[in-house]
């Protein structure tokens, strides 16, 4: 809690402080020093984390920021899921589509200072009051593996987030604004598979392969086609082909109000399930979400999500 009125300021109101873990090397209090630079420079946007202030006096050095409490995308993403019959933490395609909508905003106003944010993912995109998205962790120059490890791929060239990263920058090291819609568009994916690793079955090295010899992830169950469409536009081989994050925030503004859409998508599970029931708990049915789990089996995890979360809500149904 920030209190600000024994000097005039403003009344109490919850912030979130960031600092370097106990043992830390000069190295990663200068990045925190340096990610308290940028955030200046790049500031304010109601899609952004803002930086309130920093106490640079003493150690550890502490940066304090805008709070967001329910936590990172990603986060969210895998609560709901794992607790999908909580209408208090389900998250419908709409709002989805709406945090989707406003990390691409944010993204577009850092692209228009000329900052590169080169780790965009689920995980560093805050989800303050009211759903709103916050992108993250934009202004941090990443040194090492450390505990990320699980998301980092290390090369002779250096370090950065290969299941995220684009074809190009994956051969130069060299980020763009460009690599980062590609990053988006793995964002979008994350966002329609419950917040899953991409390419959950393949290892980094795999990963790279196939990436850079054209492979695209295909669309996840319940994702409506024109936004399987538009990550497919940030996976574009050559950067000059993706669209700008402006764009991209326009075309999922009109995502977002397609009725029709959103009840489609939000009816894929339920849909499932009452096929399932019709069946009387049949065989025909499971038999074909079996197929559908397999027929992705290979690349994904997303048949194997569908199928078990229809049998769970047929089993709880009965």
């Amino acid at each position: 809690m920030l209190d600000e009125l024994a000097t005039g300021g403003a009344p109490g109101y919850l912030v979130a402080a960031k600092t370097v873990l106990a043992g830390a090397t000069a190295q990663d209090t200068d990045d925190l020093l340096q990610e308290a630079i940028v955030m200046s420079q790049v500031g304010n946007h109601p899609n952004l984390v803002s930086v309130v202030g920093a106490i640079t006096s003493g150690a550890p050095i502490v940066l304090i920021l805008s709070y967001c409490e329910h936590g990172s995308f990603q986060d969210l993403l895998k609560k709901s899921a794992a607790d999908n019959n909580n209408t208090s933490t389900l998250l419908s395609t709409k709002v989805k589509l709406d945090i989707i909508s406003g990390v691409a905003m944010g993204m577009a106003h850092l692209s228009a200072k000329r900052f590169v944010h080169r780790d965009l993912a689920a995980r560093n995109c805050l989800i303050s009051t009211g759903m709103i998205a916050k992108v993250a962790d934009f202004g941090l120059s990443r040194s090492g593996v450390g505990n990320n490890g699980y998301y980092y791929y290390k090369s002779q060239s250096g370090i950065f987030p290969v299941r995220w990263t684009a074809p190009e920058a994956m051969s130069s090291m060299k980020f763009t604004t460009e690599s980062d819609v590609w990053s988006f568009g793995i964002v979008m994916l994350e966002a329609f598979t419950d917040g899953a690793r991409p390419y959950p079955s393949w290892g980094t090295e795999r990963v790279m392969l196939q990436v850079m010899g054209g492979y695209r992830s295909p669309q996840p169950p319940g994702c409506p086609d024109g936004v399987y469409q538009h990550m497919v536009e940030c996976w574009a081989e050559a950067p000059s082909d993706r669209p700008t994050f402006s764009t991209l925030a326009d075309q999922l503004e009109l995502c977002a109000a397609d009725t029709t859409l959103i009840v489609t998508a939000d009816s894929f599970y339920s849909e499932s399930t009452n096929l399932f029931l019709a069946q009387n708990g049949g065989d025909g049915m499971l038999m074909e979400l079996r197929q559908l789990s397999d027929a992705h089996a290979e690349e994904s995890a997303y048949g194997e999500c569908v199928y078990n979360r229809v049998v769970n809500e047929a089993a709880e149904s009965e």
